[in-house]
C-alpha cells in the first residue's frame, strides 16, 4: 500500500503507527572529531593561498560559537598559527585572521590565552596597517580585551597607550578614532593608565577634538542627497566630541590630572560644549567640569569669563545627569565669594526646577546649592 502513497501522506502512515520510533537525536560531529583544527592549522602553514583563505573564512564560520573556539584553543595550536599570518602579504589572509582573534578575544578563556602568551604585541601592531578593516579589527580585539581590568592592565603594562594617544592625531577614517578614544576611556579606568597618559599630549589632543567638524557632511549633502548617509556622519561627529569630554573627565578624576587639565586651559573649551546641540556631549562636559570645579583654578577661571549665567539659562537639557552636573557645579563656585555673588541671579532658576515634579531626584541638589549661594559669613 505504501507505494502508492504521496509523500506526505507516507509520513503521517508511518507517524499513525503504533510501533513508531522518534527520529534519533542529532549526532553529527566534525569531520576529523577533536583534530579538525589541528588539520587546519597545519594546513594554512603548508597549503597555497587560495586554500588558506577557504580555511580562515571556515574558521570564522565556527567561531561564532563560544564551544568552537574553546575547542580550537584546547585542541590545536591555531591561535599562534592565526597570530603569525598577521604578517601575511594577502591583505584578505590578514584580514580574516585578525577577524577571527577578534572572536577569540570575546571569550575568557581566549583572553588568558592572548594574556599569557603574549600576543597583544601582535595584535596591536596591526593599527599602523594600511587597510582600514584590519585597523578595525585590532581595535576590537583590544576593546574586547580591555572589556575587564585583567586585560586592561596588561595592555598598559605593554605601554601601548601612549601608541593610541599618538592615533588620535595619526588616525583619519572616523569610525576608527572613535574606537581609539572608546580604547583610551577604557584603558584609564586600569590602575595607572591616567598616570601614564598625562606624560603624553593627550589632554591637547583630546581638547581639540572638542571642537571636531567634519566638512564631508556638506559635500555629501550636495552630491548624493541621501538623508541616511548625513544622519551617519553626523553622529560620528558628535559621538568624537562626546568621547574626548568624557576621556578629559576621566583624567580629572585624579588631582594630577586637574592640575594638568586647568594648566593646559580645558575650561573654556569645556564651558562652550555646555551648548553643544547633543544632548550627551553637553553630559560629558558638565561631568568634567564638575569634577575640575573642585579646585579654585577652575573657580577662577569659569568666574573670569562670566559664564556661569551663560551654562546655566541658555539650555535647559532633558537629561537629569546634566543638570545635576551642573547644579552641583553652580554649588562649587559660590563657594567663592564672587562667585557667589554671580550665582544670585540662578536663584530663580533653581526655585523654577525645584517646583518642577520631573526633578524630584535633583531637589536635595537643589537645596544644599541654595544653601551655599544664600550663605552668608
Amino acid at each position: 500500500m505504501e507505494n502508492h502513497l504521496s509523500n506526505d501522506r507516507i509520513i503521517s502512515y508511518h507517524r499513525n503507527k503504533l510501533d513508531y520510533i522518534e527520529s534519533p537525536e542529532n549526532s553529527l560531529q566534525f569531520a576529523f572529531g577533536d583534530r579538525r583544527y589541528e588539520k587546519m592549522a597545519r594546513q594554512l602553514v603548508q597549503e597555497t593561498d587560495i586554500l588558506k583563505l577557504k580555511i580562515l573564512t571556515e574558521i570564522n564560520e565556527d567561531f561564532r560559537r563560544s564551544d568552537f573556539i574553546n575547542l580550537a584553543l584546547l585542541s590545536s595550536d591555531i591561535l599562534e598559527v592565526l597570530i603569525k599570518h598577521f604578517q601575511d602579504k594577502s591583505q584578505n589572509i590578514r584580514e580574516l585572521a585578525s577577524r577571527s582573534i577578534v572572536q577569540v578575544c570575546s571569550l575568557n578563556y581566549g583572553r588568558d590565552r592572548i594574556i599569557e602568551k603574549a600576543h597583544i604585541h601582535n595584535i596591536c601592531s596591526l593599527i599602523d596597517d594600511n587597510v582600514s578593516q584590519i585597523r578595525t579589527n585590532s581595535y576590537n580585539a583590544m576593546l574586547n580585551l580591555a572589556e575587564y581590568r585583567i586585560g586592561a592592565e596588561h595592555i598598559l603594562i605593554a605601554e601601548k597607550l601612549p601608541l593610541f594617544v599618538d592615533k588620535l592625531i595619526e588616525e583619519k577614517e572616523e569610525s576608527i578614532l572613535i574606537q581609539v578614544l572608546q580604547l583610551i576611556k577604557k584603558l584609564l579606568e586600569g590602575e595607572g593608565g591616567t598616570d601614564i597618559i598625562l606624560q603624553t599630549e593627550a589632554i591637547q589632543r583630546l581638547t581639540n577634538h572638542l571642537e571636531h567638524r567634519n566638512q564631508k557632511v556638506f559635500f555629501c549633502f550636495l552630491e548624493i542627497q541621501n538623508n541616511c548617509i548625513i544622519f551617519y556622519l553626523f553622529l560620528l561627529k558628535k559621538k568624537i566630541r562626546e568621547l574626548s569630554a568624557i576621556n578629559l573627565a576621566c583624567i580629572s578624576f585624579l588631582e594630577t590630572g586637574k592640575i594638568k587639565e586647568m594648566e593646559l586651559n580645558c575650561v573654556l573649551p569645556l564651558c562652550q560644549k555646555l551648548e553643544d546641540q547633543q544632548s550627551s556631549v553637553r553630559e560629558a562636559a558638565s561631568i568634567c567640569l564638575a569634577s575640575l570645579a573642585q579646585k579654585n583654578q577652575a573657580k577662577f577661571q569659569v568666574i573670569f569669563f562670566n559664564l556661569i549665567i551663560l551654562l546655566f539659562y541658555k539650555k535647559d537639557d532633558p537629561s537629569l545627569q546634566t543638570k545635576l552636573n551642573i547644579i552641583q557645579l553652580i554649588a562649587s563656585i559660590s563657594e567663592h565669594p564672587v562667585g557667589r555673588k554671580i550665582a544670585h541671579e540662578c536663584l530663580p532658576k533653581l526655585e523654577q526646577l525645584k517646583e518642577d515634579k520631573d526633578n524630584e531626584y535633583l531637589v536635595p541638589y537643589i537645596l544644599q546649592t541654595v544653601e551655599v549661594i544664600t550663605w552668608v559669613p
